[in-house]
Parts: structure tokens; sequence; C-alpha cells
């Protein structure tokens, strides 16, 4: 009987205190472990930091574009813009039949089907902010998931299919194209710069190195098929001073 009252003496300020895993030697190990594992995780080539630049990256070109979708849309696009997008929209519709359809979504995909054309201007805006948000995010944070790489990727999807002539450019589908291999760059549903259950999938990473060999690769077949200056490697003497986006800096 005192035996067990003794014992029960000695377990009892264990117990209120929390029980054995509240011991600095417990925590001190338990950490000592989570550093462990965070430190066997972040190796070389395990392609963290490349995620993380790489998000940051898409989402800085995501910014700019959708910046310069709200300062230049409505003049473009809008309700009196020089191609207005729901004239664009009422002429795909009455191609498919005059009803909204899957025949018209799949030409044109775009979520401005579902919302009142007559207030074109205003959801122009909205879909330009909502996507510097969402992008500026990405930039400061330096993590993202997949819902919201989808979100950019469909609310950038929905203007270049409105975006007629504006929008026919090859870099606005090599953002489409890099937007959608970044959704596959992230986890899910956690929103951690170092997701330790996710690691990048090398799948994903191959995949950009294949996007980024198909661009160089073309933009140089194009080039030398333009003009035999690329051949005889003479070009590049005054190519940044005629190429048709002049700027400063290509000094």
């Amino acid at each position: 009987m005192a035996a067990a009252e003794l014992r029960s003496r000695r377990v009892g300020p264990a117990q209120t205190s929390g029980g054995l895993g509240d011991h600095p030697l417990s925590q001190a190990k338990e950490s000592g472990r989570q550093e462990q594992e965070s430190a066997v995780q972040v190796q070389p080539g395990t392609f963290w930091l490349t995620r993380i630049v790489l998000l940051r990256s898409i989402a800085f070109i995501y910014f700019v574009a959708f910046s310069v979708a709200y300062q230049q849309n409505k003049q473009l696009l809008g309700e009196k813009g020089l191609l207005p997008g729901k004239l664009y929209l009422q002429k795909i519709q009455q191609y498919a039949g005059g009803k909204v359809g899957m025949k018209a979504i799949s030409y044109a995909p775009t979520i401005l089907w579902f919302l009142d054309w007559s207030d074109m201007d205003v959801h122009l805006d909205t879909i330009a902010l909502l996507g510097m948000g969402l992008s500026m995010f990405i930039l400061i944070a330096g993590c993202a998931n997949m819902i919201i790489m989808l979100l950019l990727w469909m609310l950038y999807h929905s203007l270049v299919n409105i975006g007629q002539v504006w929008y026919s450019f090859g870099w606005e589908s090599q953002l489409l194209e890099t937007g959608f291999l970044s959704i596959f760059l992230c986890p899910v549903l956690t929103l951690r710069t170092i997701p330790h259950h996710t690691p990048p999938s090398k799948i994903v990473i191959w995949s950009f190195r294949w996007l980024i060999f198909r661009i160089m690769l073309g933009a140089g077949l194009i080039k030398i098929r333009g003009d035999r200056c690329w051949k005889d490697l003479t070009c590049m003497n005054y190519h940044y001073e005629v190429c048709t986006l002049h700027h400063e800096v290509l000094h």
C-alpha cells in the first residue's frame, strides 16, 4: 500500500506537467529530429530551391502581364474598345448556334461566358486585379499550391481567348504553357515554402527543361530561316538595335 502510494507520488508531477513529451530532453530530441529531417530534405538535387525560384519568376511574369491587362484591356477589349470582347463573344455565340454551349466554350474557353457582358469593363478589371493579387502573394511568399496556380492560369487563359489580335503573340502561349506546368510543381493545398511531404516532381522539372529547349530551338530556326546573316554569325552586331520591341536595357 505504502509502496503504491509512493509510486503514485513520483509519477504524479510528471503527469500533471504534461507527461514525458514535455520534458526538456524530449523536446530537444524532437527538435533535433525535425532539423535532421529538414536537412535531409533540403539536399542538392532535390530541387527545393528550383521550385521557389521558378514560382517567384512565373509569379513576376504573371504580375507584369496582369498589370498590362489592367492598364490596356478596357481600351482594347472593353465596351468602347478597339476590338470589343463583347462583340467577339457574340459572333462566336452566333457561330455556335446562338447559345452558350460546349461548341462556343471550346472555341474560346473563358470565364466571361458565365458573366454579364454588359459590365465587360468591370469584368476585365476584376480579372486583372485578381491576377495581380494572387501573383503578388506568390512573389512575396515564395510558395503556392495547385489551386492558386490553376486560378492564375484560368484567369489569364480567359483574357487570351478573347484578346484576338492583341493576344496573338507567341509569348502569350508560352506564358500559358509555363503556367500550366507550374500547377504541377506545387502541392495541392499546402502553402509552405518547403512542404516536407511534397518534394518537387522531377517529371515537371524535366518538362520545364523541354519547354526551354523548344523555345530556344524554335527561336533559332525562325531566325535562320529569315536571314542568312544568322548563318554567317553577323546578325548580333546590330540585332538589338533594330529589333521590334526596342528598349534601352537591350544595349
